[in-house]
């Protein structure tokens, strides 16, 4: 991989992208195939330094680019911030994962200014808590660090934990002499914090049945329950400045958006005992989205539309020959002449 990427970036292609995003005009690309798109979104991040929110037409698109975007970064450089919902006011169970997900993707985006952010369409109307708020929910620990335990056990229960005595799911934690185990709300594994005095001895994940460590951390991040009773904004709130929106297939987007706007108004309208005052109270509308949108730079991947601007990757998936040999012997002849 290291040695393919200066190859590939030397190509024009990708010398006008780094030219056209360094004029923070809103551009247009084609011709980006399969994992491509994660080689130039990372090509972007290198050379640039920019923050991107990357708007996949669903799910399963945006995890399997969080999938190839692990190739080249760490994890606390990018994140998915999936919906909550399969449908508007969707009542079905509380997912713990799913909530835990969205939370440790709005902690990366309000502390790294330089992340990669990969959400979907519903997830761009989903009201949150307000930057400001969700920061000050965010508590730090650091191994041998002075940090009494009592004050600690405060923040917790002030930060809508529940205490058990022994952990099962997020948002929970127990102690017992100089240890507190905490299921923090954006984490998939619990941690325990063990206290020699008033000082942080260790700090590490262990296995919620087993209860064996999975590893040692030198600091540990936890996360206050935010209400969504409070004052609310859209994600894109979250966003910094000079961040690059990346639409993928942006008129599917659109429609997509157009729809979840409509069937949420539909359904509000149908509801007995309706969860909030008025629609906006849960959701942003797609003019305010639009104008929040206008701020930043934007970029469109065309699929079906053609533009002779948009710059052009010309980018293939791979063949499939399915276990003909001819084929693939045709293929590699016309690829090596």
């Amino acid at each position: 991989m290291l040695k393919l990427k200066p190859t590939l970036y030397a190509f024009d292609s990708y010398k006008k992208l780094e030219a056209l995003i360094k004029k923070k005009e809103n551009l247009e690309v084609k011709g980006i195939s399969g994992s491509a798109l994660s080689f130039i979104l990372n090509f972007i991040r290198e050379t640039t330094g920019r923050a991107q929110c990357i708007v996949m037409p669903g799910g399963e698109a945006a995890e399997r680019l969080c999938d190839d975007l692990r190739s080249f970064m760490p994890s606390n450089q990018f994140a998915y911030f999936p919906s909550d919902e399969i449908l508007p006011f969707d009542k079905g169970l509380f997912t713990p994962a799913l909530y835990s997900q969205r939370m440790s993707a709005l902690a990366t985006a309000v502390e790294n200014p330089t992340h990669i952010l990969v959400t979907t369409p519903a997830a761009l109307l989903r009201k949150v808590p307000q930057p400001s708020t969700f920061k000050e929910n965010i508590l730090h620990l650091n191994k041998g660090e002075a940090f009494e335990r009592e004050l600690l056990l405060e923040w917790l229960v002030d930060s809508d934990y529940e205490r058990v005595d022994i952990i099962e799911e997020i948002g929970q934690f127990s102690a017992r002499g100089g240890i507190v185990d905490v299921f923090s709300y954006e984490s998939e594994v619990p941690c325990r914090i063990e206290y020699f005095d008033d000082t942080i001895e260790s700090i590490r994940e262990f296995d919620i049945l087993s209860q064996l460590s999975i590893q040692q951390l030198e600091k540990t991040r936890l996360l206050g329950k935010s209400e969504e009773s409070g004052e609310t904004t859209s994600v894109l709130n979250f966003l910094p400045d000079n961040c690059l929106i990346w639409w993928e297939d942006k008129p599917r987007i659109q429609t997509q958006l157009e729809r979840w706007w409509e069937d949420a108004a539909t359904r509000f309208d149908n509801l007995e005992e309706k969860p909030v005052a008025k629609l906006t109270d849960r959701y942003v509308t797609l003019e305010e989205t639009d104008k929040i949108c206008s701020r930043f730079q934007q970029c469109q991947h065309l699929y079906l539309e053609s533009s002779s601007s948009a710059l052009s990757f010309a980018t293939r998936p791979p063949a499939a020959f399915h276990g003909n040999k001819k084929l693939f012997e045709e293929h590699l002849q016309r690829y090596i002449n």
